[in-house]
């Protein structure tokens, strides 16, 4: 485009005081300053996500050393590139104290040893709004709740809260930034997240435009705003997760955002998808005098494959719907003192009985505290109801919490309980030491301290210009006054050079590149499910979090676009049986519907604790966040014949002009019998259905240099140069099939691998699962095919994206096997190893992606052994006489030594048993099923493999392995038949008899 951005806008990590990599923004800095665009550090600083206490009790959301830690590394780059940093709602809740604290960390870092040159031109803005001008307006009745779950505003709650903040809009900053354009940091007090981020660039924007009207402000505000909502949470628009990110803007509100990480990237529907993240709807979002409509944003992939550019988005005020400008208020109020004690419960004859137990303990305090004056509340937070053990019903834990009027109070109702749990009799009782485990960290009781709740979360009606901020001496102004607010503007630091210093030779990494975005690094691929039984099967991601404190908003972002359309057609997601689903009446609904840029479905929900609806924090809390609020969604069911609609949906409308030629391979088969072949011939296996294939280690390769290129390998096409391994203790295998069907004129083979279940169907649907990409709109695997990437560079979708296939196949054959390296099992023969990898880094696995010569290596992949009963032949020696042995056993030996000695990501392994008959465990499902060509195989405990009512004889052997094997004495103790799986024939179970199961437990 031929516009020049006005401004650049870095956000180094989502929150202020959580950390973030100096040399990493540093690098950023450089390359962002070597233009002459404006450039500024934007960050948020303050939640109400993390409760009331804060507001209530003067907390702030990180340690002060927190802050300390990260304005240092700010104030550095500000030095250093003379670019400004602000940061809104300071210490969490942007309250004056906290701002005040803010200013002397800073005047501290300036004062420190080695910083004698720094000098920052400061602007502080207050944002605490006077109680008497919220009374005013709340007897004139301008004071609303914020949303449908609000009640109305209390003045004996607002007499009582500690501080009350007002969420500024842009313009108190706009203000502050006309009045002192040189400024160098801005601490904000309780602000809109956006608002920083729109108000640099509307600073800008007025800057660099003479005579700018009010309708193209308008019209770019929308952008603006829409860019703070998204850079205000750092990298969280991007995958994997970046902690920060970097906005392009331009005047008309276009703007481009990427991450800041190197390994991940912003897509479009990544992008898009952040605005459902914590709103209660994802097109409108209000603030503070008007919203951001994004019914018409559009979403753009940028040539560099990581940055998406954004435009369409619009600006409405509060104004053109004919409302006043508003404030919201956020205060809380301490209302008593709590105390806990937590503990487990293990008898299964009291643990049927826990509720009535509860109820006898209330009454048990009850009749301790008689006192009239004295008020107080006691309930319990049960976990592991309804789960069962190998023995029986599982164990409870049980946390009491008791909340009361003062402290001394809170103690003896916690403690009264606790005896009453440990004590008090119930039916059948045989237990008469005591019912209840407790003693955690060595106390009783744990002392709480004071409880807070929000009391409020109101909209304030402002009269006209009371959100702005004027300079009190136009001359030199060193104040800023407003009918509301006020700022301050002030010199921190005594030095006076403005030199830069680019250098990063003192600039160190603190943070691991391996742990970014460790939150969403290795996604599962999406994968359409053949027989998907509940909603959550459906979804790439699907999540609750708090919308505010008063609401919880569910996402489901589907894993497809088919997947999203058949279920938006469905019906499924009704409103009625949403609420059904939760757990909540249709009437609780706040918001339903969906999102369309982002493929996704959202509902918004009221907090409900205890039956009651109640802002987040306080008494009986347990899910802060609302992060554990969407398993009813996920759980959904879905009808029967749902997901066969989608998976023929391409299929069916297919007309025999459409059909493609490959199809002829079956000219004597009905169309409707080869439609159905190659569907499933072309779609992937579901992620509960995996398979094993029966695979020889062709060849390791150790120690070789970055210009050995892999191209003598017949079973290779090619190995790609520029992905090369440089590392001396780097190598990789390659997998062959030790009988291939197309080595057989008849197309039949010996070898049961899954991946062989069609044999010469394979080869002949080889084309159709080209053609059948253009009709999947897999566009990117076309793009794939026709120009391979280098795998040198992070692409989640390459490598974990199907379809992919694997070695076995022979450069001269078009045979193309459908594999899951991610899911399926490589059972390899053992006798086939000559000699083992010095290092388990040489047991990289080569994918190729169909038939180009560009290369996916996996460094962790799934290995099987099948167990041979000649291994219990003869008594498993010592461990260094057992790893001398040539035998398969004494090579599993090795191997397994050797996963104790290396931290490296190591392969997953199965040991196979064929023979032995199993015991299923009361009603546990046994998913995921690997298949090979003659039977389903699921993986089980080792203790449940039976031969004549006794142990199975390779769980016998695994003992005495894990005799000679397993280490307790490091730091993390190695046990073999923890780090080894167990499979085992799926039709070899046999029923469980009670009478021989306890003989055997007796035995043991």
């Amino acid at each position: 485009m031929d516009q020049k951005p006005i401004c650049q806008i870095i956000t180094p990590v989502g929150m202020l005081g959580y950390g973030f990599d100096e040399k990493l923004i540093h690098q950023q800095l450089t390359r962002l300053t070597s233009n002459d665009v404006p450039t500024a550090m934007i960050m948020d600083s303050g939640s109400t996500d993390s409760g009331p206490q804060k507001l209530a009790l003067g907390s702030m959301s990180c340690p002060r050393s927190a802050y300390a830690q990260d304005l240092t590394k700010l104030l550095r780059l500000i030095h250093t590139f003379q670019v400004p940093l602000i940061f809104s709602s300071a210490g969490g809740d942007g309250t004056d104290e906290h701002v005040q604290i803010m200013q002397d960390i800073i005047r501290e870092i300036t004062e420190e040893e080695g910083n004698s040159d720094y000098s920052f031109n400061t602007i502080s803005l207050f944002s605490s709004i006077d109680k008497t001008t919220i009374l005013e307006r709340f007897n004139q009745g301008r004071l609303t709740g914020c949303g449908p779950c609000v009640s109305p505003a209390d003045e004996n709650e607002i007499k009582s809260s500690l501080h009350v903040v007002a969420q500024m809009g842009y313009e108190p900053f706009l203000d502050a930034m006309n009045a002192n354009p040189d400024f160098d940091v801005i601490i904000g007090g309780r602000a809109y997240d956006p608002s920083p981020y729109a108000a640099y660039c509307v600073h800008q924007l007025m800057r660099q435009t003479s005579g700018l009207s009010d309708e193209q402000l308008h019209s770019s505000l929308g952008g603006f705003l829409h860019m703070g909502k998204i850079l205000e949470c750092g990298g969280q628009c991007s995958t994997p997760k970046s902690h920060g990110a970097v906005a392009t803007v331009y005047a008309t509100g276009l703007f481009d955002v990427r991450p800041t990480a190197p390994d991940s990237k912003c897509t479009p529907l990544s992008v898009a998808a952040h605005t459902l993240y914590e709103n209660t709807r994802p097109d409108i979002l209000k603030g503070p005098g008007g919203s951001i409509h994004l019914q018409d944003s559009k979403y753009e992939q940028l040539s560099d494959g990581r940055s998406v550019r954004v435009s369409g988005s619009k600006y409405r005020s509060s104004e053109e719907d004919g409302l006043p400008y508003q404030f919201k208020l956020e205060a809380a109020r301490i209302v008593g003192y709590r105390s806990m004690f937590m503990g487990s419960i293990n008898d299964h004859i009291l643990i049927p009985q826990i509720d009535k137990l509860l109820a006898r303990v209330k009454l048990y305090v009850a009749q301790q505290h008689t006192e009239p004056t004295s008020e107080w509340k006691l309930d319990f937070h049960v976990y592991g109801k309804g789960h069962s053990s190998p023995m029986g019903l599982g164990q409870l834990f049980i946390v009491g919490e008791a909340l009361a009027s003062t402290q001394k109070l809170a103690n003896s109702i916690a403690s009264k309980a606790r005896v009453g749990m440990i004590h008090a009799p119930y039916p059948g009782q045989k237990a008469t030491a005591g019912n209840f485990g407790f003693g955690l960290g060595g106390l009783m009781e744990v002392e709480l301290g004071p409880c807070a709740e929000f009391s409020l979360y109101h909209l304030m009606d402002l009269d006209p210009g009371e959100q702005r901020l004027f300079p009190v001496n136009s001359n030199m102004p060193q104040k800023l006054e407003g009918p509301l607010l006020r700022g301050t503007i002030s010199r921190i630091g005594k030095g006076s050079s403005k030199l830069r210093n680019k250098n990063l030779i003192e600039i160190e990494t603190t943070i691991d590149p391996r742990s970014q975005g460790a939150e969403h690094i290795a996604p599962s691929p999406d994968q359409p499910i053949q027989d998907p039984k509940i909603l959550s099967d459906l979804c790439r991601i699907l999540r609750s979090k708090n919308a505010g404190p008063y609401e919880i908003t569910i996402d489901a972002m589907f894993s497809s676009k088919t997947n999203y359309d058949t279920i938006k057609a469905s019906g499924i997601l009704s409103s009625s049986k949403v609420a059904n689903a939760i757990g909540i009446t249709e009437e609780d609904v706040i918001w339903i519907g969906f999102f369309d840029p982002a493929l996704s479905f959202k509902v918004t929900i009221p907090r409900i604790r205890m039956g009651v609806r109640k802002s987040a924090g306080g008494f009986m809390e347990n899910d802060i966040h609302g992060s554990q609020e969407h398993i009813g969604l996920a759980n959904m069911k879905l009808p029967e014949n749902l997901f066969s609609q989608i998976m023929t949906e391409h299929l069916d409308d297919l007309s025999a002009a459409d059909t493609p030629t490959t199809f002829q391979s079956f000219p004597k088969l009905p169309t409707e019998v080869r439609l159905r072949i190659w569907k499933h011939a072309c779609f992937p296996r579901s992620q509960i259905d995996h398979g094993i294939h029966y695979v020889t280690v062709n060849i390791v390769h150790e120690d070789f240099e970055g210009e050995d290129i892999v191209t003598s390998d017949n079973n290779l096409e090619g190995y790609d140069e520029e992905s090369t391994v440089e590392s001396d203790d780097d190598g990789y295998v390659t997998l062959t099939a030790p009988k291939l069907p197309f080595d057989d004129p008849a197309g039949r083979s010996s070898n049961a691998s899954a991946c062989l279940w069609d044999a010469g169907l394979s080869t002949a649907c080889h084309e159709s699962r080209l053609a059948f990409a253009e009709y999947h709109n897999l566009k990117g695997w076309r793009e794939l095919r026709e120009k391979p990437i280098n795998t040198t560079q992070t692409n989640l979708w390459y490598h974990q994206a199907y379809p992919s296939t694997l070695v076995p196949h022979k450069r001269d054959k078009n045979w193309c096997p459908m594999t899951v390296p991610l899911f399926d099992i490589f059972c390899i023969d053992m006798s086939s190893i000559k000699k083992l990898p010095k290092s388990l880094y040489s047991m990289k696995l080569l994918t190729p992606f169909l038939s180009t010569r560009t290369f996916t290596i996996r460094e962790s992949w799934n290995i099987a052994i099948k167990y041979d009963k000649s291994w219990n032949k003869k008594l498993v020696p010592q461990e260094y006489r057992l790893k001398r042995e040539n035998t398969p056993r004494g090579r599993l030996a090795n191997w397994l030594d050797r996963f104790n000695d290396e931290v490296i990501p190591k392969p997953n392994v199965w040991i196979i048993d064929d023979n032995v008959e199993w015991v299923a465990r009361g009603e546990q499902t046994y998913t995921p099923v690997y298949r090979d060509c003659d039977g389903e195989y699921v993986q089980i405990d080792w203790e449940d493999a039976r031969r004549d009512g006794a142990k199975g004889d390779v769980t016998r052997f695994f003992e005495r392995l894990s005799d000679v094997l397993d280490d307790e004495i490091d730091y993390v103790p190695f046990r073999t038949k923890q780090i080894v799986k167990f499979l085992v024939r799926k039709d070899n179970e046999i029923p469980r008899d009670p009478n021989k199961e306890l003989e055997l437990r007796s035995d043991e």
